[in-house]
């Protein structure tokens, strides 16, 4: 089951985060929540917000995400713990 998550957050989140594993997923499936932890931004994922920064490293330590399942992650609820980033300025 974890695969199947792994694939889905993937999909969602894949632009904005890196690390998405299934070994560090934690699944509530009939709670309405699982856990992801120790992922990262994407090294562009500020890029479209014209700062004059680049992102050089990145470690989210939890990511919780509480959904509805009969409405199959079309309402999230996403919790992010302690985001941790080193950020240079642009040259």
């Amino acid at each position: 089951m974890e695969r199947i998550v792994e694939k889905i957050l993937q999909k969602k989140f894949g632009k904005f985060f890196y690390g998405i594993d299934h070994k560090h997923i934690h699944l509530g499936l009939l709670a309405g929540e699982f856990t992801i932890e120790g992922i990262g931004l994407q090294p562009g994922v500020f890029n479209s917000l014209n700062l004059p920064i680049v992102l050089r490293y990145s470690f989210v330590e939890k990511m919780q995400v509480s959904y509805a399942w009969r409405e199959e992650f079309s309402n999230l609820v996403i919790n992010i713990e302690n985001i941790y980033a080193i950020v240079t300025p642009k040259e």
